[in-house]
């Protein structure tokens, strides 16, 4: 989560001088989870990275909340992603 919050002046200011339209880009971003053994913590079928616990809240890899840059693909159009 210290990552995502440190990201926030890339995007907003108070004197607007910086937006996601003008957006330079950031350093590669890696997924990690907080918690060791996340894999056999969340479930078989990943439970408990869909309700309130702290596996949702620590897993971030193992739940898939966030994407490495080899999945995201920065630079390139999210229709040719993702398909939409």
């Amino acid at each position: 989560m210290d990552w995502i919050w440190a990201q926030r002046g890339r995007h907003w200011n108070k004197n607007g001088g910086v937006s996601l339209k003008d957006d330079k880009g950031r350093e590669p971003f890696e997924p990690k989870d907080e918690l060791k053994n996340c894999e056999s913590r969340v479930g078989e079928n990943k439970e408990k990275c869909w309700v309130n616990s702290n596996e949702r809240k620590r897993c971030y890899k193992t739940c898939g909340f966030f994407m490495s840059d080899d999945e995201f693909r920065p630079g390139e159009e999210r229709e040719k992603v993702f398909g939409w």
